[in-house]
């Protein structure tokens, strides 16, 4: 659980704007976050750039990604794969 951090000072990513990911924002908003970017593959009013989005994966502090999404497949398997062992050193 992340409740003791100051949730305004955290750049956060939320992939995915089915039930979880807006739940998700819903809660971080409530907490005080204000610096999310979102993405969804099938939103077609995105207020981001695909592109933009996987530029701005490398500088978030915390990425939540929706459980129906398979990194795999994904089009930012680059970014999110290399945001994952960077912070598993």
């Amino acid at each position: 659980m992340i409740s003791f951090l100051n949730l305004s000072k955290k750049k956060f990513a939320i992939y995915g704007l089915g039930q979880t990911g807006l739940s998700v924002i819903q809660y971080l908003k409530k907490k005080g976050a204000n610096n999310l970017i979102v993405w969804d593959d099938y939103k077609s009013k995105q207020k981001i750039t695909l592109k933009d989005f996987a530029l701005k994966l490398d500088e978030v502090d915390f990425i939540v990604i929706s459980p129906g999404i398979n990194i795999n497949k994904s089009k930012f398997k680059k970014n999110l794969k290399k945001k994952q062992k960077k912070n598993n050193n």
